[in-house]
């Protein structure tokens, strides 16, 4: 899979416990590749043919993928899902005041 004119961007671990890593890739015949390589398996995220593009543009495009969710990433919050902005174990209402030994 990888050769010469590959590099490693970035990695995460999916719900599985399996590690990808987001590699992109000179292409034959011609333009760059940005992949999910996991296991003995690749995904190809996008392939730039375009002559202006480059690495640079297909490693943009790999860390695009990696942060804006758009794999199965372990388990936690749901990509799209927000944070609270109120709310939850630390907003100030929840907290106990300090006694008198911790002042």
């Amino acid at each position: 899979m990888r050769n010469t004119d590959s590099h490693i961007v970035g990695g995460y671990v999916d719900a599985g416990g399996m590690t990808h890593d987001l590699v992109v890739r000179k292409a034959n015949p011609g333009g760059w590749q940005a992949l999910d390589v996991y296991a003995e398996a690749e995904h190809v995220i996008d392939w730039l043919i375009d002559r202006q593009d480059g690495r640079p543009q297909a490693e943009a495009v790999a860390r695009d993928y990696l942060t804006a969710g758009r794999f199965v990433a372990a388990p936690g919050r749901a990509p799209g899902e927000g944070i609270p902005e109120q709310g939850g174990a630390d907003a100030p209402r929840d907290r106990r005041p300090r006694s008198a030994a911790h002042q």
